[in-house]
């Protein structure tokens, strides 16, 4: 009997599961216990219908009270969104019969007892039935509820559940600023890489994911207000590296989100900050994108040698246009090729010396033929220092080479990141003069702090 009414739920015969549970309200005997029957892979019958697709047995099962079970995360796992929209209003009810002990075995086989809609729905971005499930009231998956150092299960629970907030279409729906969100996420899984070595791969490709949602999602930006409103809005303090509220660009740079910083809307930004700068010194920078290649060289050129000059009247008028125009950056950002470090082990030069050592105690004990041992150790001498040259000069070569390929694929990017870093310096520092006219001190601090100190003794004078 238990076979055949799994044999139609497969088949999606509706009348025949029907008049099996009708019969079964005549008599318990004509109808298999629904609460207990499994197929071979473990589902139960609401489970199988909806895995197999068969949606008109399942609104069968579900008027006769069939148990929920697993069957809401069959249908979030086929991505049926039919499945999703009958079974939700029910697996809410049920929902708080799940356990929160990660190692039980509540449930299905097919997923751990930790799993939940909206966990499974974010790991497969399935942004209509992630929708339908949170605007129902499903419970969000929270990774700092899952303690990794407790249990294997608890481990796996806290990398799944970094799987579910990292999905675009999670941070999307659940967050008001999702390029924030996507920074501190992927700032969290970078910063935790170290403690978990064995996941460093999986890890650094979530992070990643999000750098590159908030790029993607920064492309979908079509106007000048949209990238000033995006990359000009201020975070909370308690969201900044630095403790101050600070812009989307300036966060996504203290993150060193080098993606989102060198996309270039973000360098255009920059930009044009800069000439709005230049502009409000002079009107003759007003055409700068027009110049020729030689026009901008020589008038860069032309300030970069005047930049002390520059700095010295900063120092003078600092209430001039010539203090707004010191402050601009005039000398090239550098270039910083940056390459991870590496673990050098140099187990074969290490071979090579106590071969040596072995060597010459053997020749210790042939010294009672000197000519032997002369013409030996000047052999032994020779090799040592071919070996030594070729081996280590080829292993420093293999490691330049490979730090070398390394900068070579990443230089665009770290120099367009050091290119904005340093141009937002400047634009937002608050000490504009560079070394060494930032150890003098200028005219108008002088003037006031002469004033003050005046006004002091001849207050104390007074008093006496």
């Amino acid at each position: 009997m238990d076979e055949r009414f799994l044999g139609l739920v497969r088949n999606n015969d509706v009348v025949g599961v029907s008049v099996v549970l009708l019969e079964g309200i005549v008599c318990s005997d004509a109808c298999p216990n629904l609460g207990t029957l499994r197929d071979e892979f473990g589902r139960s019958v609401l489970e199988l219908a909806v895995d197999r697709g068969s949606h008109e047995v399942a609104e069968v099962l579900l008027d006769h009270s069939v148990p929920m079970g697993d069957a809401l995360l069959y249908a979030v796992d086929r991505e049926d969104i039919r499945a999703v929209k009958m079974l939700f209003k029910t697996a809410l009810r049920n929902d708080i019969d799940r356990s929160d002990d990660v190692d039980t075995k509540l449930g299905s086989s097919a997923f751990p007892s930790y799993m939940t809609p909206v966990m499974l729905a974010a790991q497969k971005n399935n942004y209509p039935i992630l929708k339908i499930l949170l605007d129902a009231g499903f419970p969000k998956p929270e990774p700092d509820d899952y303690h990794w150092t407790a249990s294997i299960g608890n481990g796996r629970a806290w990398l799944d559940a970094y799987r579910a907030v990292c999905s675009p279409s999670y941070i999307l729906l659940t967050s008001t600023d999702p390029f924030r969100t996507a920074f501190r996420t992927a700032k969290v899984l970078r910063d935790v890489c170290w403690k978990r070595e064995n996941y460093r791969p999986q890890l650094e490709e979530l992070a990643d994911q999000c750098e590159t949602f908030a790029v993607e999602l920064l492309g979908e930006v079509r106007t000048t207000k949209e990238i000033e409103t995006i990359l000009g809005h201020l975070c909370n303090p308690e969201d900044s590296p630095s403790g101050k509220a600070v812009c989307t660009l300036q966060m996504a740079v203290d993150l060193e989100m080098k993606q989102f910083v060198t996309h270039p809307l973000s360098v255009d930004h920059v930009d044009i900050m800069t000439y709005r700068e230049l502009i409000g010194f002079h009107r003759y920078f007003t055409g700068w994108e027009k110049w020729s290649s030689a026009h901008a060289l020589c008038v860069t050129t032309a300030i970069g040698l005047a930049y002390p000059l520059l700095c010295l009247a900063h120092l003078i008028a600092p209430k001039s246009k010539l203090h707004v125009f010191s402050s601009q950056s005039t000398v090239a950002d550098d270039w910083a090729r940056k390459a991870n470090e590496n673990s050098f082990q140099p187990v074969a030069v290490a071979d090579v010396l106590f071969s040596i050592f072995t060597i010459v105690v053997f020749m210790r004990a042939i010294q009672e033929w000197p000519a032997i041992a002369e013409t030996a150790g000047k052999i032994i001498y020779a090799l040592h220092h071919v070996v030594e040259v070729l081996v280590l000069a080829n292993l420093l070569i293999a490691i330049i080479s490979n730090s070398y390929t390394r900068a070579e694929e990443v230089k665009r990017t770290d120099w367009g990141f050091e290119v904005v870093k340093n141009s937002l310096h400047y634009l937002q520092v608050d000490v504009t003069l560079p070394p060494p006219f930032t150890l003098i001190m200028s005219t108008l601090l002088s003037t006031r702090l002469s004033h003050h100190c005046q006004r002091n003794k001849i207050a104390a004078t007074k008093r006496l």
